[in-house]
């Protein structure tokens, strides 16, 4: 029996080629139709606007959590020395590797903050302060019990102190 000698894949040069400039344009197309189809309708609409930023808000949640959980799991490999987990640590290093864009996507939120934060106006939250420094016996009582408790006992928790 013959044998072949494969090739080796370590100093091919790979890519796409001009498929990726297919891919890219394509991408370009849908990005600046549906972002346009989005902000059109939500011009025309009673409220639109205030609903995209809400769910703007929603989806940016999501995937900026999905990058900074893998960032995490990159973390804790490096720091653990993992060795097992090379192959799928490369696919968390290129899911963190979204941080930086979701910063830039970061700013609709930032321009809408005063619709999606209501307590972002100046003046919203000055009512409460009295409430959380004096509060009512009740909360003091509980806070008391949660202090008790993690003090390792309960004796003396359902007394409330002035």
């Amino acid at each position: 029996m013959e044998q072949t000698t494969l090739p080796d894949i370590s100093t091919q040069a790979r890519g796409l080629g001009d498929l990726s400039n297919r891919i890219l344009a394509m991408a370009g197309v849908l990005l600046v139709g549906g972002g346009g189809g989005a902000l059109a309708m939500a011009w025309t609409s009673d409220g639109g606007l205030n609903r995209l930023s809400e769910t703007y808000l929603v989806s940016f949640a999501y995937f900026l959590s999905l990058a900074l959980g893998a960032l995490f799991f990159v973390l804790l490999q490096h720091l653990t020395r993992a060795g097992w987990s090379v192959v799928v640590r490369r696919l968390a290093e290129a899911i963190s590797a979204n941080v930086w864009l979701m910063a830039i996507l970061a700013v609709p939120i930032v321009l809408n903050m005063d619709h999606l934060y209501h307590w972002a106006h100046p003046g919203v939250t000055d009512h409460d302060l009295g409430r959380r420094l004096h509060g009512p016996r009740r909360y003091r009582r509980r806070c008391h019990l949660v202090a008790a408790v993690l003090r390792g006992g309960a004796s003396g928790a359902g007394r409330a102190r002035p």
